[in-house]
């Protein structure tokens, strides 16, 4: 008996030492290694391991970073660093620069250093984006959102405003629909409530608005800007419309000029029909022929006076 629990306690004794380490939680710096309760900085392997600035660490295990002492006297790691040779940073209120450190960068405005940051880790302020080696202005009226931008789609427009586009994905300014006018998102740009309406763009500081007006002398009419009275009609192109007057003679059917009642002809060549004659039909007619005699036909004298109306 006391054979067989003798080589139980040295079977026991000789387990791997995995099974019975307790993971500490005491480690301060990040990392995401579940084993040690989420603490930061640490790293199981067989144990929580501590990383602190000089080491680098990885794959479970923890090294010194040696070569910082000879080619870096004036760098370290920070704490939690997974690569020597990528991660390190300057200490002594020098900033890193390529592969040394230095007293300071030449950075000008509007390129600025995070704190903490090196040389070559500038960034760019609002309303200027990253581009290469450079700061690139937004389109004007457009700015960024913080100070880390690092491409022109991260210039926004105002609240209500849109982004043009001339040459996709580059936009050139921003602007609003105003008065009379609505978003087209099929089209990407602003459209008039109201046909043959003429729009127009205004700018404000950089910032454009496009808005909608009917033509002088017409009116809108269930979404369409219609001439005032019989003698006129829409013409013009986009943006361009106007209301013309019809000829002598003439007045407008379905926008288009044709000749009255006391006219034959078409548009521009109406001819007075004969006294006390009228055509049957508006827009039909071609010659006096067409004119006929009606009974509410008046004849009346030289003065206008003494009408009558012919009998038929």
């Amino acid at each position: 008996m006391k054979f067989i629990v003798s080589f139980l306690f040295s079977v026991f004794l000789t387990l791997p030492v995995l099974a019975t380490v307790t993971p500490e939680t005491t480690c301060t710096n990040k990392t995401d290694q579940p084993s040690c309760n989420g603490t930061a900085g640490c790293y199981w392997y067989y144990a929580c391991l501590q990383c602190n600035s000089g080491y680098e660490c990885q794959n479970g295990s923890v090294t010194q970073c040696d070569f910082l002492s000879t080619s870096h006297p004036d760098a370290t790691t920070p704490a939690g660093a997974s690569s020597c040779a990528d991660d390190w940073i300057c200490t002594g209120g020098k900033v890193r620069s390529g592969d040394s450190c230095v007293d300071s960068c030449n950075v000008e405005e509007p390129k600025y250093l995070p704190s903490g940051a090196g040389c070559d880790d500038w960034l760019c302020r609002s309303p200027y984006y990253k581009n290469g080696n450079d700061c690139a202005a937004c389109p004007t009226g457009s700015a960024t959102t913080g100070d880390v931008a690092t491409n022109i789609s991260q210039c926004n427009c105002p609240q209500n405003y849109y982004k043009h586009y001339t040459n996709s994905p580059t936009f050139d300014y921003c602007f609003t629909c105003g008065t009379g006018a609505h978003y087209d998102s099929g089209t990407g740009s602003c459209v008039c409530d109201n046909q043959y309406a003429n729009g127009t763009w205004t700018d404000n500081n950089g910032l454009r608005t496009y808005s909608c007006t009917c033509p002088q002398n017409s009116t809108a009419v269930s979404g369409v800007c219609t001439c005032d009275g019989d003698n006129y009609y829409m013409t013009g192109t986009t943006d361009n419309y106007s209301c013309a007057s019809c000829g002598t003679g003439e007045i407008t059917q379905n926008g288009n000029c044709i000749c009255d009642e006391r006219h034959y002809g078409s548009h521009g060549h109406c001819d007075l029909c004969p006294s006390g004659t009228k055509v049957a039909t508006l827009g039909t007619t071609t010659t006096n022929a067409d004119c006929r005699a009606h009974s509410d036909t008046k004849f009346c004298d030289a003065n206008g006076q003494n009408c009558m109306k012919l009998l038929q």
